[in-house]
């Protein structure tokens, strides 16, 4: 993450501004933080549908639902048998350490990768750990209908 820091006399454009007979320039001081790595997805498999990623923390912390039909590709591949796959990030419940640029807190990341390898047949893989947890992957049979805004979760697991 950067952080921009400008010098006083800035007009917020970045232009030149005249003070008395001197004229000073504005110029942005960048510094740096921490952060922990962003949890990676499998590579999507090859002759797989890629279905996307909705990141709810993309937008954190006023956007942070998926569109009307965000999951429509992976539970349509389901119900056809097409491989398929798709991921979703969501806030976990611990902080991550991390700060949006205007300052608010960022929760830690949930990562659930979806790879649907046959009719009613998908696997899950939820990975915990930027949240404190561990990765867990399982076989299941169905994806409930999503919520608008939330992603779906598998059901008849094994």
């Amino acid at each position: 993450m950067v952080v921009l820091a400008a010098t006083a006399c800035s007009s917020g454009d970045g232009a030149d501004r005249a003070i008395g007979s001197a004229t000073t320039t504005t110029r942005p001081t960048a510094t740096t933080a921490t952060s922990t790595p962003v949890p990676t997805a499998p590579t999507v498999p090859a002759g797989t549908k890629d279905c996307g990623i909705t990141g709810a923390l993309s937008g954190w912390p006023t956007t942070t639902i998926s569109p009307p039909g965000a999951y429509a590709c992976l539970v349509d591949a389901l119900a056809a048998g097409t491989p398929a796959q798709m991921r979703a990030i969501v806030a976990g419940d611990h902080p991550s350490g991390r700060q949006t640029a205007d300052g608010y807190d960022v929760p830690a990341r949930r990562v659930t990768t979806w790879l649907v390898v046959g009719v009613r047949e998908v696997r899950e893989t939820v990975d915990l750990t930027d949240d404190g947890g561990t990765a867990t992957t399982r076989t299941c049979t169905g994806l409930t209908e999503a919520a608008v805004g939330s992603p779906p979760e598998a059901t008849g697991c094994s």
